[in-house]
């Protein structure tokens, strides 16, 4: 099995399989809302952590993914993470922090860990490394026709022509890293 992250503080996701149906696949995201839930069995949820301090909301976001990852990876100790955005801006530092410490436990439990860059991720998935988010779920939606991943869930809002709404976007990353991972090895 190969593991795809797609990390960040807000919304971040993991997709562990072997298989190019996200369905044969298990995926961890976060709830965005109290009402959230999943309605699939492939797919993980946890409500978002409280936290004191960054260090602390670090070490629990890192600590629920390398959780889920023990728990469900039977494959090699493997990981594709996307890498950072060079157009990123913001709290890049505290990006750049909290994914040291999902590195962090990754590397010491033995894991290789890849860092895939974003237009890399992209290209695998649309066939150009500037598509946008819209792009990646078209080639997803393509690649699963039939199937709607917005429908996994209950109590997320609609994706429109401005917005994909968190965690859909995020697990379409993941996926993509997963399946990057599954082509290279």
């Amino acid at each position: 099995m190969t593991i795809g992250l797609d990390y960040s503080l807000s919304s971040p996701s993991c997709c562990i399989g072997d298989s190019d149906d996200i369905r044969d696949c298990f995926v961890f995201c976060y709830a965005q809302t109290k009402k959230m839930l999943p309605l699939a069995d492939f797919i993980k949820i946890k409500y978002y952590p409280e936290w004191q301090s960054a260090e602390e909301r670090h070490y629990k976001l890192a600590k629920d993914i390398f959780d889920f990852i023990e728990e469900f990876n039977t494959g090699p100790k493997e990981v594709f993470i996307e890498g950072y955005a060079f157009g990123a801006n913001g709290k890049v530092f505290n990006i750049a922090e909290a994914t040291s410490v999902i590195k962090q436990m990754l590397y010491h439990a033995g894991y290789k860990i890849h860092l895939i860059e974003p237009n890399v991720n992209k290209k695998l998935a649309t066939g150009k490394g500037n598509a946008n988010k819209f792009g990646m779920l078209d080639a997803f939606n393509i690649k699963h026709q039939g199937f709607e991943l917005i429908k996994c869930f209950d109590g997320i809002s609609s994706i429109t022509d401005k917005k994909i709404p968190a965690p859909i976007t995020d697990i379409i990353d993941a996926y993509w890293l997963c399946q990057y991972g599954n082509k290279r090895i």
